[in-house]
């Protein structure tokens, strides 16, 4: 937004703001650019079985990593209809150190497949592409954690264990780093401390009978809001998050279809135009 907005604190740029990331109206905007000549990065692919083994080992590391270096987790339904794990590391530091950064993730566990090398980060935004397909409905939840810790990764493997089908998933997404130390007051966004993104997908073929709309509806609430679910292990209170924040936001973003950057759909409010590009769609055929 522009600097006029945010130093004089319009209504305008609130009511925007406050729409939950829903709605806005952007007259002008000014980015901050980063020369980023390239990355280290690829898509790991672990067997479920040793999930908590691998998930365990790669938060370690990442916890004790330069913050150049994010991690994405993942659990999806694999080439069988089995879940595997998935892990991506990316460096986005010196070139020089990138090999070494990442090289303690191909020895999680047993890997099925993937590799990792430097490409561009346009290049990196493209590695789920092959897994896209279109006329798929898609629910999506999310969670905040502080952390992905061995309570967590114990929701992630039973939740997996339970899925509504092949087609549902979870994956984290790391806030740290340089988004972390952006003044509370500054966004709307309260949460200005590192924690981790969960997002909780059930996908399923368009149309599909209501009891099978049912089933994984509520297989994505239960595993954000059920017992022994990731909800509860969310330790940002709202209170928290208001008092640090001009605007505050609810730690468990509301339950609902929605859409994202990525292409989820908003059913209930476009009947009509649901058979859009969705990024977890059908098993990974990776080996």
């Amino acid at each position: 937004m522009t600097h006029d907005y945010i130093r004089h604190g319009t209504t305008t740029l609130f009511a925007a703001l406050s729409g939950g990331g829903n709605f806005g109206v952007v007259t002008a905007m000014r980015c901050r650019l980063h020369d980023v000549p390239s990355i280290r990065t690829g898509l790991l692919v672990y067997p479920f079985a040793e999930a908590r083994a691998v998930l365990r080992r790669s938060a370690d590391i990442a916890a004790s990593s330069p913050e150049d270096l994010t991690v994405q987790f993942g659990c999806i339904g694999g080439p069988d209809g089995k879940p595997v794990v998935i892990v991506l590391p990316t460096w986005c530091g010196a070139p020089a150190d990138g090999e070494v950064q990442v090289a303690p993730f191909l020895k999680l566990g047993t890997l099925l497949a993937g590799n990792l090398e430097a490409m561009s980060y346009g290049t990196s935004l493209t590695l789920y592409d092959p897994y896209i397909v279109n006329g798929q409905r898609v629910f999506m939840d999310t969670c905040w954690l502080p952390a992905l810790d061995s309570a967590g990764i114990d929701v992630f493997v039973e939740a997996m264990d339970t899925a509504a089908s092949a087609q549902c998933a979870l994956f984290t997404h790391e806030f740290k780093g340089a988004a972390s130390r952006v003044p509370a007051e500054a966004t709307a966004f309260g949460l200005r401390r590192d924690h981790v993104l969960v997002e909780i997908l059930a996908t399923f073929v368009d149309r599909s009978d209501k009891e099978e709309e049912q089933r994984h509806r509520q297989w994505a609430q239960a595993t954000r809001g059920g017992k022994g679910a990731l909800g509860p292990l969310a330790q940002y209170s709202p209170a928290a998050i208001q008092a640090s924040a001009t605007i505050s936001r609810p730690v468990e973003a509301p339950r609902r279809e929605r859409t994202s950057g990525k292409g989820f759909c908003y059913p209930n409010c476009y009947p009509d135009t649901r058979r859009i590009r969705t990024p977890i769609v059908k098993p990974l055929i990776l080996w």
